[in-house]
C-alpha cells in the first residue's frame, strides 16, 4: 500500500496558508519588474517582507500538533519529535530558499552574480532567523494568531526603534544595494548564532511537551 509522503500530507494539512509564501514572492517579483530591477525602489520593501515570511510555514506546518484539539494523541504516536519539529520546519525553510532563489534569477536581468549571491546570503538568513522565532513562537503559545503577533511585533519594534538602538538582536541592515560578500560575514555570523538560539530552544521546549492543549 502506498503511503502519503509526509511533506505533501502537511501541505495539505496548512490548506491554503501553505500557499502564502509562494504569493507573496511573486507579488514581489511583480514589484521587481515594475520598477525594472530598481533596487533603490524595491530593496526596503523586499528586505522587509521576504524575510518576514520565512516564519510563515515554521507557524503553521506545526498547527495540527500544537493549536488543534486531539493533539496529544498525535505526540502519543511513535513519531520523532525532532522529524515533527524541527526537520519539518527546516523542510519548508529549505523550499522558501527555492523560491528566493527563484525571485533574484529573476532580479539577474538586472544585476550581477556577486550581487545576487550577496542578496541570497543576507535575505536567506534574515529568513532563517525569521523562521526560528516563528517556530519558538508557536511552540510557546501553541495558537498561530498569537505567533504571528509575536514576529510582527519583532518587525514593528525593529522600525520604531529605527534598527539602532536594539543592537545586538536587530537582523536588518537597511541596505538599496547589495552589500559585497567579505563586508556580510559578521552580520551573517550574528544572524546565525542568534537562529541557532531560536530554534534549539524551540525544539528543546517542543521535545519536553508534557501538557496538552
Amino acid at each position: 500500500m502506498r503511503t502519503r509522503s509526509p511533506l505533501i500530507y502537511t501541505w495539505k494539512a496548512m490548506s491554503f496558508n501553505a500557499y502564502m509564501p509562494i504569493l507573496t514572492t511573486l507579488l514581489l517579483i511583480l514589484i521587481l519588474i515594475f520598477n525594472d530591477g530598481d533596487l533603490t525602489q524595491t530593496m526596503p520593501v523586499i528586505e522587509l517582507i521576504f524575510p518576514l515570511f520565512g516564519s510563515w510555514w515554521s507557524i503553521f506546518v506545526l498547527q495540527d500538533l500544537l493549536s488543534e484539539h486531539g493533539n496529544e494523541l498525535l505526540f502519543s504516536l511513535p513519531v520523532s519529535r525532532f522529524k515533527i519539529g524541527i526537520f519539518n520546519v527546516l523542510l519548508f525553510f529549505f523550499l522558501y530558499v527555492i523560491l528566493l532563489t527563484i525571485m533574484l534569477i529573476v532580479l539577474m536581468k538586472w544585476i550581477n552574480l556577486n550581487a545576487a549571491i550577496s542578496l541570497v546570503l543576507q535575505l536567506s538568513a534574515q529568513a532563517f532567523f525569521y523562521a526560528g522565532l516563528g517556530f519558538l513562537a508557536m511552540v510557546l503559545t501553541r495558537n498561530t494568531g498569537w505567533s504571528l503577533l509575536v514576529v510582527t511585533s519583532y518587525l514593528s519594534f525593529q522600525l520604531l526603534t529605527t534598527q539602532t538602538s536594539v543592537g545586538f538582536i536587530n537582523i536588518y541592515l537597511g541596505n538599496s544595494i547589495p552589500i559585497p560578500i567579505s563586508e556580510l560575514k559578521y552580520f551573517l555570523r550574528k544572524i546565525w548564532v542568534l537562529s541557532l538560539i531560536l530554534f534549539i530552544n524551540a525544539q528543546y521546549w517542543l521535545s519536553t511537551t508534557t501538557k496538552f492543549k
